[in-house]
């Protein structure tokens, strides 16, 4: 009897341990993912949904990096932390986790991973096999077709400008998607007279003037580019022709639509809450069930917040559907 009780007494005492180690993390068999990101709102917002959903199943880490961050930062913090998988939000974080891997001696070695918020994935990410990703644009099939459900205008043809060093994947996809919906899109690829910074501007002016002309096109779709939107181009270009002409300039981020900017007419944006629903079932898939991130790729965000430039809208004389706008973001 007093064995036993004994016996009682350190089985107990053991799984008491055992509690407190599990508690404390020491020990824990939860593997590690890590986020690597930028301070700004939005990455926050979803860097605090991520932790929700993923804190019961993994061992979490963060690393808030800036503009200034060294390469030799991230670095020693992956030498040290050794996740399972890491979190790259935006551009910055997505090339400092691909240096990591390309710098590590060994495959076995290097990180898997998922990018997202960044720019261009689809263009940046195919050179790697150890990341997946989701784009942060949202598909111009979702931008042109859910502009196009709020207007009471026929969208039939799509101007996009573009760099086809940098976006022809995209371009390819609008293409067929768009044509689904019998919508042409015309592509003018501004680098294909050459690709330095004058003959593309020459280029830009010369296309987007077009775009001034009645009947040329029904809507024009801006790309998120940092060269093709650099701030000089976007004040001595962009604007003036956008707020002449009677074509709806169609963007990927509320701040082109803003009124006081007075540009876009249109924008579709991730909406972050389905973003992280998103991105922690991609990491399940990668940390918990094996799959590569090569064969998850990159995918299109699921769904897209709209908003209406009011003012815009109302200057180049389109008529509103006014029963379709619930849950749309209206700018008055």
């Amino acid at each position: 009897m007093i064995f036993i009780k004994k016996l009682a007494s350190r089985v107990v005492g053991f799984l008491a341990v055992i509690f407190l180690l599990q508690e404390s993390g020491i020990g824990s068999s939860k593997p590690k993912v890590v986020v690597i990101r930028k301070a700004s709102p939005d990455y926050q917002i979803v860097s605090e949904g991520l932790k929700r959903e993923l804190e019961r199943s993994y061992e979490l880490g963060e690393l808030t990096i800036a503009k200034d961050t060294s390469f030799d930062e991230v670095r020693s913090y992956l030498e040290n932390e050794k996740p399972s998988l890491m979190v790259l939000m935006d551009n910055q974080s997505i090339d400092f986790g691909m240096q990591y891997n390309a710098k590590v001696g060994s495959p076995n070695q290097r990180i898997k991973g998922l990018g997202m918020m960044g720019l261009n994935l689809g263009n940046i990410i195919q050179k790697s096999d150890d990341l997946a990703g989701i784009a942060y644009e949202s598909p111009a099939y979702s931008l042109v077709t859910q502009f196009r459900f709020v207007v009471e205008k026929p969208i039939k043809k799509v101007t996009v400008l573009y760099r086809k060093k940098f976006f022809s994947n995209r371009i390819e996809e609008a293409r067929q998607q768009l044509g689904k919906e019998k919508i042409v899109l015309h592509a003018v690829a501004v680098d294909d007279s050459g690709d330095d910074e004058a003959s593309i501007r020459s280029r830009l002016e010369a296309e987007l003037e077009k775009v001034k002309q009645t009947g040329y096109t029904d809507a024009v779709w801006v790309l998120l580019d940092s060269v093709l939107l650099k701030p000089q181009w976007f004040k001595e270009i962009w604007t003036p022709i956008a707020r002449g002409a009677k074509a709806p300039f169609l963007v990927e981020t509320e701040t082109l639509a803003r009124k006081d900017i007075d540009f876009g007419t249109f924008a579709t944006t991730p909406n972050l809450q389905d973003l992280v629903g998103q991105a922690v079932q991609i990491v399940d898939a990668i940390a918990l069930d094996g799959t590569s991130p090569k064969e998850i790729g990159v995918e299109s965000v699921v769904s897209v917040n709209k908003i209406l430039n009011k003012a815009r809208i109302t200057s180049i004389g389109i008529n509103i559907k006014s029963d379709n706008l619930d849950d749309v973001k209206v700018i008055e």
